[in-house]
């Protein structure tokens, strides 16, 4: 059975005036709010919270966040590991919910893949909405490469970061494949 509470004496603030509506009686069953009340609510089984004197308002929204940048530098960001990204996200999205946010839309980064962690009680934060990864062009905002980008290719920084036994791994250049079975050397055509 869902939880049932009862928030009592509640100034509500939700936009529809100035001053917000004072001394109102809020029933909660699970995460349903199923009344609200200019008086006592009837609820033998409820827990009752007394607001007297504080104010009660629905959840915040965020439409635009992005819960992976971790530092300032998106550039070094953009370089960390996953999962170390993933724990960044969960400690920021779990600050977003105390600051009172319950919706945060993110702009650029973060994957489906923190929603489910959300989903699944792995994580705690506010709802989540992906947009995915972000698109730039090329020295946009979204392009971390400097003048001279010195990361090298992507595979040899990704064997200098995961691990020596990465580099036995096969290189497919573009246009070309080699068939194990052959031994043949890529075939690339001529200009």
């Amino acid at each position: 059975m869902s939880e049932s509470v009862v928030f009592e004496n509640a100034r509500i603030l939700d936009g529809s005036s100035p001053e917000g509506e004072h001394d109102r009686f809020i029933h909660v069953v699970g995460n349903i709010i199923a009344e609200v009340s200019n008086g006592p609510i009837r609820d033998t089984q409820a827990r009752r919270i007394d607001l007297r004197g504080k104010t009660l308002m629905p959840g915040l929204i965020d439409c635009h966040v992005h819960v992976i940048a971790a530092m300032l530098d998106l550039g070094r960001n953009a370089a960390l590991p996953d999962a170390l990204v993933a724990y960044h996200a969960a400690r920021i999205m779990m600050d977003m919910l105390h600051r009172g946010f319950t919706t945060v839309r993110d702009l650029g980064g973060a994957t489906y893949t923190l929603v489910e962690a959300l989903e699944q009680g792995l994580i705690v934060g506010p709802r989540l909405v992906v947009c995915g990864k972000a698109l730039s062009q090329t020295g946009g905002h979204s392009d971390f490469r400097g003048r001279y980008d010195t990361r090298g290719r992507l595979s040899d920084a990704t064997a200098r970061r995961d691990g020596p036994h990465l580099r036995r791994g096969r290189r497919m250049p573009a246009g070309g494949s080699r068939r194990a079975s052959t031994g043949r050397r890529p075939r690339f055509m001529k200009k």
